[in-house]
């Protein structure tokens, strides 16, 4: 689900309110999936990253398509 594609059209002002807030809430959760995962793999010594087949430059790209995919 991505964040920013709620659709107000047509809504009362306390549904878009409602819509803008669960809109946010969801936009969260997706930042703690992202800094989780970055935080877990950046722990990661090299050669563990390694054994994963994952570069430590791929580690912002994979935590981004884990939070927000592709």
């Amino acid at each position: 689900m991505n964040a920013t594609t709620v659709s107000t059209e047509g809504l009362g002002l306390m549904a878009r309110f409602r819509a803008a807030m669960a809109a946010r809430k969801a936009y969260a959760a997706q930042k703690r999936v992202y800094w989780q995962t970055y935080n877990e793999l950046n722990a990661m010594t090299d050669r563990d990253l390694w054994d994963i087949g994952v570069n430590r430059g791929e580690i912002d790209r994979i935590a981004h398509e884990a939070a927000f995919g592709r």
